[in-house]
């Protein structure tokens, strides 16, 4: 089976850490680097929560780098809806996995242009380390075979409402258009497929009989919060991922994109009506709907591996 080289990055949260778990149990792909991002809590948490979970999954081998913190749009809206660390107050056990010494930018230079076939680059949380990366090494765009965007919501705007603000996006909207800019190939995974793949508390149960990191899980999803998930864990991250890996298991429509503002804060415009005009300019890949029961199954299918 050839796999999908891919980088990811991530500003690890609770449900990017179900994401990078799947990820690693994935036979598809080959992750070649890791790295965090500012975001669900600050570079430096979100940098030991990625070690942290790689740690308890055993998949050390993987290297991650850490980025920089902050980012290229002036504004700083670090959520919280995942604790003060990012996984809740969650005590992982101590351990020595460190980062690597070069920083997020150099590390995926270096993975990029050593890389047999293009790679695919994967945002689970703010673009910043990736549109950072293309304005240090601009010719790197070579080795990128598509940029995949865990991140806005697809939805029709009635009079009067306001746009739904994706934190992904709203967190550095300035890297996002620099992406969009750049004319890589770009698949957006929008959070409406979080919301309807999310895990119910049956399965959240499921998760924590299943095994000991289901049962780390488990702890960790009792810090999550998501308006739109009452009763239950939304698997955005877990989504791109699996957009990646099994592109079969998700509907695909073809979309133009553009940065609009809402109180300086940026929101992805889907408009997929111009396609129909012929209309090419910020083209992109955009899901719209997903096979919930295949995702749950690649989930809990993953999981059983783990430790």
């Amino acid at each position: 089976m050839k796999k999908i080289p891919v980088i990811i990055d991530a500003d690890t949260g609770i449900d990017d850490s179900v994401a990078l778990a799947v990820a690693c149990y994935l036979k598809k792909l080959n992750i070649l680097l890791i790295t965090s991002a500012q975001g669900n809590a600050s570079v430096e948490n979100t940098t030991q929560n990625t070690l942290n979970i790689l740690h308890a999954i055993n998949k050390t081998s993987i290297p991650v780098a850490k980025g920089s913190g902050g980012n290229l749009s002036d504004v700083d809206i670090t959520a919280g809806s995942h604790g003060a660390t990012g996984l809740g107050n969650y005590a992982f056990p101590k351990h020595e996995f460190r980062s690597l010494n070069e920083s997020a930018i150099q590390a995926i230079h270096n993975a990029l242009i050593k890389s047999s076939q293009p790679v695919t680059l994967i945002a689970l949380g703010p673009l910043t380390n990736f549109a950072e990366t293309l304005r240090q090494y601009p010719d790197d765009k070579k080795y990128i075979a598509k940029i995949v965007i865990s991140g806005g919501l697809n939805e029709i705007l009635k009079e009067g409402k306001n746009p739904y603000l994706s934190f992904n996006i709203a967190e550095d909207s300035v890297a996002v258009e620099e992406i969009i800019q750049s004319n890589i190939p770009l698949a957006i995974v929008p959070s409406n497929m979080g919301h309807d793949a999310y895990l119910t508390w049956h399965d959240v149960f499921r998760t924590k009989h299943t095994n000991k990191t289901g049962f780390m899980l488990e702890q960790i999803f009792r810090y999550y919060r998501d308006r739109h998930i009452k009763n239950g864990i939304a698997t955005h991250d877990l989504c791109a991922i699996l957009a990646v890996a099994t592109p079969i298991h998700f509907y695909w429509q073809k979309a133009n994109i553009k940065i609009k503002y809402f109180n300086n804060l940026g929101y992805i415009d889907f408009d997929f009506l111009r396609i129909k005009n012929n209309s090419t300019t910020n083209m992109v890949q955009v899901t719209t709907g997903c096979n919930v029961k295949k995702i749950k199954q690649i989930y809990f299918k993953a999981l059983k591996h783990m430790p």
